[in-house]
């Protein structure tokens, strides 16, 4: 009878250690394979399908080069929207139909929209025209050949600084149109 006693406690320990060595590797599976996926599926959301470094763009219509972006540093996406962000800044330069520099760009981020001809410039945003008049804001939209801005705008001009909310201008910003002026300023002279 004691035998088959300990040969019950026997089995049954045996089965208990491998019960104790399945168990945690049970849950350790189950718990990886989900959380990985979910993983997987926040990461396939959120990273682009590309990623450039050190870039120079140049885009083109019929032969002609409309603008030029450099930027340091580019993310594409074409999964359900195609579009390019330029997480770290860009710098971007305008061209006539005869190929002149008309106006140049910078700002700290900027996002291209490939559907449309549209590009989002924001955070510390400055534009130059050739006649070294300078437009500041903090988002700036380039839709077709205009610029359109509704955030507080700074015309910066050689003799006086121009406040406003929103802005039109063509994109060599040869002119422009304050939609909402707020103040003129003086700007003193140099002395040197």
């Amino acid at each position: 009878m004691k035998s088959l006693f300990l040969r019950g406690f026997s089995f049954f320990k045996h089965t208990l250690k491998h019960f104790f060595f399945i168990l945690p590797l049970l849950f350790t599976v189950a718990c990886d394979s989900s959380d990985l996926k979910n993983m997987e599926e926040i990461q396939a959301q959120n990273l682009p399908d590309e990623v450039s470094k050190d870039v120079f763009l140049v885009y083109t219509d019929s032969g002609r080069t409309k603008f030029t972006l450099e930027a340091p540093i580019i993310h594409k996406y074409t999964k359900d929207t195609n579009y390019t962000e330029f997480p770290e800044g860009v710098d971007a330069v305008f061209y006539n139909k005869y190929g002149q520099q008309t106006s140049k760009g910078r700002s700290g981020y900027a996002l291209k929209i490939k559907q449309d001809d549209e590009v989002i410039f924001r955070d510390s945003v400055r534009f130059e025209n050739y006649k070294g008049e300078v437009l500041r804001s903090e988002e700036i939209y380039l839709i077709n050949d205009t610029i359109y801005s509704d955030t507080t705008v700074f015309i910066e001009t050689p003799n006086l600084i121009l406040e406003g909310i929103g802005l039109t201008a063509p994109k060599d910003f040869s002119t422009y149109t304050l939609l909402k002026p707020v103040g003129v300023y003086n700007v003193p002279p140099n002395k040197e």
